[in-house]
């Protein structure tokens, strides 16, 4: 199983979160940056992957970070391949 540890200040903001996911999973370039697509690369996972983001707190202060967390959680729960920490 592969792990991803994401500091949460850094993904508060779209521009800068979809860059550190994109680079964190080896995303396409021509994906889309957007919640949907993200979820949408998320589910293309060839192996089992862990996404853990410390102080989610600080990821959580944005209107943008709020469902981006959201959205994270939703693709764990319907994704065997990909799983969710927040400390």
């Amino acid at each position: 199983m592969k792990t991803i540890l994401l500091e949460g200040g850094s993904l508060a903001q779209r521009d800068r979160a979809m860059e550190l996911l994109g680079a964190a999973f080896h995303f396409p370039a021509w994906r889309g940056r957007n919640l949907d697509a993200l979820c949408d690369c998320l589910w293309e996972l060839s192996q089992p992957t862990t996404l853990e983001i410390q102080n989610h707190n600080q990821t959580a202060v944005s209107p943008f970070g709020s469902r981006l967390l959201q959205a994270l959680e939703q693709c764990a729960a319907e994704n065997p391949r990909f799983s969710l920490i927040l400390r």
